[in-house]
């Protein structure tokens, strides 16, 4: 499995300050056990993107294991983008 290490722990005003782009979810981040994930990220683990799983609890480890609610899945920023992260929360 790939480990990822880059997690950004964001302000729930994150995605009305920078675009992201929304494919399933929301992209709230007002509950802070609900995270964002790319659609990288949920090929990956998932092995698609679409719904179906959105709003279930996973468990992550990101230092120590955490239980995350999906809350959402944004579009992966394009290459030319400072921002490379698989998962926000």
């Amino acid at each position: 499995m790939k480990c990822f290490t880059t997690v950004v722990y964001a302000d729930p005003s994150f995605s009305r300050i920078f675009t992201v782009e929304l494919l399933y979810g929301s992209l709230s981040l007002d509950d802070k056990n609900q995270i964002l994930i790319s659609d990288d990220l949920a090929k990956t683990f998932y092995g698609r993107t679409d719904v179906g799983w959105v709003n279930h609890s996973h468990k992550w480890s990101s230092g120590k294991t955490r239980e995350y609610v999906v809350g959402g899945v944004f579009k992966k920023f394009p290459g030319n983008s400072s921002f490379r992260f698989p998962f926000v929360d």
